[in-house]
């Protein structure tokens, strides 16, 4: 049963990952590769800190299928019964 679980948050995880990427990207092809000043770059960070969630602020949910595919799995699922760890990072 354990390591059903433990294999499921695994998946979850390593689908966040990559979906994550995708957003990413997104953000990325808007981010100039330098900036001319200190000016420019603060209203950049202006434009973009405000999307960026807040210590304390509840996570988007979203459905993904588990590492079979045949259950969806959702963190909202869990939300006041077990802790949700969302990684995000480079495994390279």
């Amino acid at each position: 049963m354990k390591s059903k679980l433990v294999a499921r948050f695994i998946a979850l995880s390593l689908l966040i990952v990559s979906s994550s990427l995708d957003a990413q990207n997104d953000v990325n092809s808007n981010i100039p590769h330098t900036f001319k000043d200190r000016k420019e770059a603060m209203k950049w960070l202006a434009t973009y800190d405000r999307l960026a969630p807040k210590t304390g602020d509840v996570a988007p949910d979203f459905v993904l299928r588990d590492i079979n595919g045949q259950n969806l799995l959702a963190p909202s699922n869990f939300r006041n019964q077990k802790p949700v760890a969302l990684i995000f990072g480079s495994f390279t």
